[in-house]
């Protein structure tokens, strides 16, 4: 049927002329005797009056004819997921994401249909489609929508649900268990059906047939939300959680609990949630290793948890077991071994984080010369604000690492400053006579660290240093 309400985008900008392409491209197909509508992701974040950031086209022409098309016009035709009915066009540098019409076969493994076939109707196309708010199509000529399986009546409830058995399509690929928390958390004011997060529970050990690096991709689209803890919770929920992250399940039971001072928001899950929350509210979705180690930080709290007979809880070296238990949990999502580097710092350095302003100029400035700094200020700010005590706010030290970072890059004497060289290297060691042994290492560290809290300003003023420090180690004195 015909809607009157379109979003609107403003002229000459981008995603206008990205819209006016995905709009040629059908007309296009269709002037061609096609059927060939907008689908998926696009269809429904116009109706929730977002821009969309990419266009997918349906169409009943088959693959070889979609290249023939737009190849004859000159376009650059991708053909990478040609035997799935997909072709990529180029058209001023957007996508264009063009799939013929299909059904999908048999799903024996779970994961990807045994066979496909191409179709001739949207109905046996949307069948197939994972949520009934994906599955809406929309001829932008006409301005006419197909909504076959109620897609738009769940956008107004504000609800997530599968098209059709909800047994069935997970049945298919179980990954979409995963994807409906993504879609919790994207869209967190929507709820999600009830038969939907039953058959979630039901079929939670299907999860155990889906490659962890697509359950990662998941988790890492989750963790890009506005609102993380919507989906984290559906996966803590359901069960799903216990397959993918065991770690984490144990911090929202007894073994989790908190210092009720410190933490009177209760159980680690509660904090952890927060956490992860905060580094999304402050913009850092995107950045995949601050965020995983912002849901992981605490995954240690439940082995160290020690009651004391006032009630209070610590739990002494968390931050360190849990720094190694990152490495494993790393390897199980396929993470990379710079990613898993980056998790494991930030984990094993959450609590130092904390004590930033009892620390000697000497040690902060280790600190604020890391490469990943800023990561390691964020976590500290979200996990200082991941709490109900009313002093929260008070616990963050972002403007003042932030403020001695630009102190430190301007000081007066230059050889203290952040980014200044170390006075004494290698060359300096080798030209007073100390042998090559590991002792070098350490002179070097520690005259840097004398460097800095300005015992000595030049060369000169280095070497006298490493003799009255270190001058049993030299050869010739």
């Amino acid at each position: 049927k015909p809607d009157g309400q379109t979003l609107k985008i403003e002229s000459g900008t981008e995603a206008y002329r990205f819209r006016e392409i995905a709009n040629d491209a059908i007309a296009t197909l269709q002037k061609a005797n096609y059927i060939a509508v907008n689908a998926g992701g696009s269809v429904r974040d116009e109706l929730m009056s977002k821009v969309p950031k990419d266009y997918d086209i349906a169409t009943s022409a088959l693959p070889e004819a979609v290249e023939k098309i737009f190849g004859d016009q000159g376009h650059r035709v991708i053909t990478v997921g040609k035997q799935f009915g997909t072709i990529k066009v180029m058209i001023e540098g957007h996508t264009i994401e063009i799939t013929t019409l299909r059904n999908d076969g048999n799903y024996t493994d779970g994961r990807r249909p045994d066979w496909i076939t191409f179709a001739s109707s949207l109905s046996e196309d949307a069948a197939r489609r994972d949520l009934t708010i994906n599955s809406i199509f929309k001829d932008p000529i006409t301005n006419s929508y197909y909504d076959l399986f109620g897609g738009r009546a769940d956008i107004a409830s504000k609800k997530i649900r599968t098209v059709g058995d909800p047994e069935a399509r997970f049945g298919e690929d179980y990954l979409r268990m995963m994807r409906v928390a993504r879609f919790a958390s994207r869209y967190n004011d929507f709820t999600v059906d009830a038969a939907t997060f039953a058959a979630i529970q039901k079929n939670v050990d299907g999860i155990d047939k889906v490659k962890f690096e697509r359950i990662r991709d998941e988790v890492k689209g989750i963790l890009a939300t506005e609102k993380p803890s919507v989906g984290l919770q559906l996966l803590m929920d359901s069960g799903l959680m216990q397959k993918i992250l065991p770690e984490m399940v144990l911090t929202a039971g007894p073994k989790g609990m908190q210092d009720p001072h410190w933490h009177p928001e209760g159980s680690t899950w509660t904090h952890t949630k927060m956490v992860v929350d905060n580094l999304a509210r402050a913009g850092n979705g995107s950045n995949f290793e601050l965020m995983f180690a912002g849901l992981l930080h605490d995954n240690a709290k439940p082995e160290t948890q020690k009651i004391w007979p006032d009630g209070g809880i610590s739990n002494k070296e968390h931050d360190r077991l849990g720094a190694d238990k990152s490495r494993a949990i790393s390897e199980r999502f396929k993470l990379s071994r710079s990613e898993s580097d980056s998790v494991f710092d930030i984990v094993k350095l959450h609590m130092a984080m904390h004590d930033v302003k009892k620390m000697r100029d000497s040690t902060l400035w280790k600190i604020l010369k890391r490469d990943d700094i800023n990561n390691l200020i964020e976590m500290q700010d979200a996990d200082s604000r991941g709490t109900l005590h009313p002093d929260n706010a008070t616990f963050s030290h972002r403007e003042f690492l932030l403020d001695k970072i630009e102190a430190m890059k301007n000081a007066p004497v230059e050889s203290q400053r952040l980014d200044a060289r170390p006075l004494v290297n290698g060359h300096v060691i080798m030209e007073l006579g100390i042998p090559a042994t590991i002792i070098r290492k350490e002179i070097i560290e520690n005259a840097r660290l004398a460097q800095q809290e300005g015992v000595f300003t030049n060369v000169e003023g280095g070497k006298q240093w490493v003799r009255a420090n270190y001058g049993q180690h030299l050869i010739s004195r």
